[in-house]
């Protein structure tokens, strides 16, 4: 039966066979999708190669086949060239000068005319973007404008010590109509740039790069203020003196990224190179008597105001944000008493009244200290910087006439309005402005506005203060806070006797 079943199988196959076998049918059998040609080889091609010795060149070769038509050459759009084009015809010296003028002066001023059209029009639909930050868009919108040169407004702004109970930059939180608050900007570069001065993080290089800030500079600083104002409205930044200078009464030097500052943005770029320092690691150039790493020229282009608050008041506060539970949310985990900052801000203000840049009127006193003239009138330059200083007792115990004051001093109409922010929108305004300092204004946060108080602050003895410091924080957290409060007390009287009179 095997042989049987092979027998069979042979028969089939054999039968199967074509003798005759066709290369078309092999190649599209019926189960094929699409049909194929077989391969056909021209026989002057065959015959033209055959006949070509080693060493020549087919034609086919040297003169190939077009695969399509030349395009036609490419018009010349250049003024020059259309325009030289265009009188090779005219006949009358009317028509070259109809032609010369159409060409050089019509189309290149429409030309100028559409693209400057262009232009303004896309600053004005781009006229509320951000510059501010290093965020993509912001530093794309920077470069544009330095790239064609626009010039952002120099404003006025302030800069203020921060060691106030209620701070000013809650006072206009209802202003925003008319003020951008920028709140501690230079903080970024003194704690965790490649400029830095303070030492907090000096060796904690992650909380540097999860900051944000590590790249921050003080000229970026600078950038993002004047980025600010681009919408017209005025800039109020609150900050902290010591920022701009080095502790410990070290010697300053202008910070890198200042030295070359174009004149728009604050410098002349060029410095009294009388002495050289330097600044976290980088050699650079100091002014005479300048305590800030900030070239006097743009410290000119600012309008300071000046907030102190008693040390015996400041110093507690700000240890209590330094120990648990606060120290957790502020990320401040040791007092520090080089950033108490009272030195830094009596050596600020004396250079800046010494060179002028504020003074020598003193606002909201009878007289004027300095050159003994009714209200502080300056009959020297009526263009000046009044001395505007406010301590914050004071505020507290009268805010509307100290705030009228001040507001008198730096060109801001007054609205009792901005002594009340009882607004769901105003306190969120104050959460966003905060977030980047957490834990150090929470009482602002909570508060609805600005009232007299009803009690002043008790007049308490050195002794009286040691004992609630010791009972409230221990001896040893007592002994720091009186020492520091005793260094700071003699900066405190001096700059006191400057203050706004209520």
């Amino acid at each position: 039966m095997a042989d049987a079943a092979i027998q069979i199988a042979e028969t089939i196959q054999t039968a199967s066979i074509k003798r005759n076998p066709s290369p078309t049918h092999d190649i599209n059998p019926s189960t094929a999708a699409s049909e194929k040609r077989p391969v056909e080889v021209d026989d002057d091609v065959v015959s033209e190669a055959e006949e070509a010795e080693d060493d020549e060149i087919p034609v086919s070769v040297l003169r190939p086949t077009p695969r399509r038509a030349n395009l036609p050459p490419l018009p010349d759009l250049r003024f020059e060239q259309s325009y030289l084009a265009s009188i090779q015809h005219a006949e009358t010296w009317q028509r070259v000068a109809f032609i010369t003028i159409k060409d050089q002066v019509i189309m290149p001023l429409m030309q100028g005319m559409v693209w400057t059209l262009v232009v303004a029009g896309w600053r004005h639909m781009n006229r509320a973007s951000k510059f501010s930050g290093q965020s993509v868009g912001a530093k794309i919108r920077r470069w544009w404008w330095e790239t064609n040169n626009w010039k952002l407004p120099q404003l006025k702004n302030r800069l203020a010590d921060p060691k106030l109970a209620a701070n000013v930059e809650e006072v206009f939180m209802t202003s925003r109509d008319r003020i951008v608050n920028i709140h501690e900007p230079f903080g970024d570069a003194f704690y965790f740039g490649p400029e830095r001065l303070g030492t907090r993080y000096e060796n904690d290089e992650r909380s540097r790069i999860e900051s944000g800030f590590a790249e921050a500079t003080y000229k970026s600083v600078f950038d993002d203020i004047l980025a600010e104002g681009s919408e017209g409205k005025r800039i109020f930044i609150k900050d902290i003196a010591h920022y701009l200078s080095p502790p410990h009464k070290k010697p300053a030097a202008i910070a890198p990224s200042l030295q070359s500052v174009k004149r728009g943005v604050g410098t002349s770029q060029s410095f009294e190179q009388t002495n050289r320092a330097k600044t976290n690691g980088e050699s650079t150039v100091s002014e005479p008597g300048n305590p800030t790493v900030v070239p006097s020229e743009v410290l000119r282009q600012f309008h300071f105001g000046f907030l102190i608050r008693h040390p015996k008041h400041s110093i507690p506060s700000y240890w209590r944000c330094t120990i648990p539970p606060l120290d957790k949310i502020t990320g401040f985990y040791n007092f520090m008493p080089e950033e108490a900052g009272y030195d830094e801000l009596r050596r600020i203000f004396d250079y800046m009244k010494d060179t002028g840049i504020v003074g020598p009127k003193i606002s909201g006193q009878e007289t004027n200290g300095t050159n003994g003239h009714t209200n502080g009138a300056n009959v020297h330059n009526p263009n000046e910087v009044p001395i505007t200083l406010v301590d914050a007792d004071d505020l507290l115990d009268n805010p509307e006439p100290i705030m009228r004051k001040f507001c008198e001093a730096v060109g801001i109409k007054f609205d009792p309005q901005m002594l009340e922010w009882d607004t769901e929108v105003d306190h969120q305004f104050a959460k966003d402005k905060f977030e980047k300092w957490k834990g150090f204004h929470e009482d602002a946060i909570n508060s609805t506005g600005l009232h007299a108080r009803k009690h002043g602050k008790p007049d308490t003895t050195p002794d009286q203060d040691f004992e609630a410091w010791k009972q409230k924080y221990g001896e040893e957290a007592a002994v720091v806070i009186r020492d520091t409060v005793e260094a700071c007390l003699p900066d405190y009287e001096y700059l006191k006797q400057f203050a706004i009179k209520a």
